[in-house]
């Protein structure tokens, strides 16, 4: 078996994984439809020579990113891994890895991606931003530090990559050892799992049974165990509803930080006994109110607050309520909730608080 096929085999068989629920008919449920994939191109940045893009998606809500940095020579590759997921409109995918923020493109069909900036917009330049489908499915060799769930039992190791939730066998090679010693000494009970740090690299490997190759970890250097044993959930798109949204930016800028004891400003969407119902607060009143909601478009009703007066805050507190005035519709982005008015201009930006969201990015 090919290392093509083997890595596509990874995409088929991580059946512990539920796969992100696209709408139908989108422009990313037909990009999907199609995984694996990989994705290629060189983009600009500044006046150098650009920064080379490798990106390959599988179907099972994973991916690897591999960004040259042309202008730098040697050691200039950077590999991440994550999750991707669509946004509500199926016309922009989200990718969370281990990188501090996250990478938006913009879904052109089945052969070509736009790179986005954190708003979601197109980046303003002259030059291309689009990187396209190679020919055939071309994955890289991820060499990254990479945190997961590490167990060793009946003489195989296995390690449960954190940020893609992908289980890969551990190779018995290189410093293996080093781990499963350190993970004999700490387990909890035999075969339970021990998060670990290490520095590695995902490789084709012949399994222990049958023939072939499949996506190995190849411990190069055991960084550190963890008091965790397990992995935090993996990311994923929140729904609109039942989700508590904390306001995170106005069209013209951040929110200001609220003073005291005061809950940020936010607002929970749900329903109830076939009502559509707004709870939340402007980060001094609780705001109540109904909402109609037909695909992506949305208006807010009857919405009342409470009659305190704070020191601070309540500027804030008016704006929001023009926002909700003003929204005609929306589309979440990851964990990222945009509302916009009857032209389509970006009104307001609020980010998932929902309950056991801990960890999650």
């Amino acid at each position: 078996m090919t290392r093509l096929s083997a890595f596509a085999a990874l995409a088929l068989a991580v059946l512990a994984l539920a796969s992100p629920v696209h709408g139908q008919g989108t422009a990313a449920a037909a990009l999907e439809a199609t995984l694996p994939a990989s994705f290629e191109g060189t983009l600009p940045a500044g006046d150098g020579p650009g920064i080379r893009y490798h990106l390959d998606l599988f179907a099972d809500g994973s991916y690897a990113l591999r960004t040259t940095f042309l202008a730098r020579g040697e050691h200039a590759s950077f590999d991440d891994l994550g999750r991707w997921v669509p946004s509500s409109d199926g016309r922009v995918l989200v990718l969370r890895g281990g990188r501090e923020a996250p990478e938006l493109f913009h879904v052109d069909g089945s052969e070509s991606l736009t790179k986005l900036d954190l708003d979601a917009r197109p980046v303003a330049a002259s030059a291309s931003h689009a990187i396209r489908r190679t020919a055939a499915f071309a994955p890289i060799e991820p060499s990254l530090p990479m945190r997961g769930e590490y167990r060793y039992l009946a003489d195989a190791a296995t390690f449960r990559e954190c940020l893609t939730g992908r289980a890969l066998p551990v190779a018995m090679e290189e410093q293996s050892v080093a781990v499963e010693r350190a993970y004999l000494a700490a387990r909890p009970a035999p075969g339970e799992p021990v998060v670990a740090l290490v520095q590695g690299r995902i490789v084709p490997r012949p399994p222990m049974e049958g023939t072939g190759t499949r996506p190995t970890l190849v411990v190069d250097r055991l960084i550190r165990l963890q008091p965790e044993t397990a992995c935090a959930p993996l990311f994923r798109a929140a729904p609109l509803l039942d989700t508590e949204w904390t306001l995170t930016a106005f069209a013209s800028g951040p929110v200001p930080q609220t003073v005291g004891k005061a809950r940020p400003a936010h607002v929970l969407l749900r329903e109830s006994q076939g009502q559509r119902l707004l709870a939340g607060s402007g980060g001094c009143n609780r705001l109540t109110g109904g909402f109609t909601l037909d695909g992506d478009r949305i208006a807010f009703r009857r919405v009342a607050t409470t009659k305190m007066v704070c020191p601070k805050g309540m500027d804030a507190e008016r704006r929001l309520l023009d926002v909700l005035a003003q929204a005609r519709s929306w589309r979440v982005l990851g964990r990222l909730l945009e509302l916009y008015d009857e032209g389509g201009a970006r009104l307001a930006r609020f980010e998932a608080r929902a309950p056991g969201d801990a960890g999650t990015r």
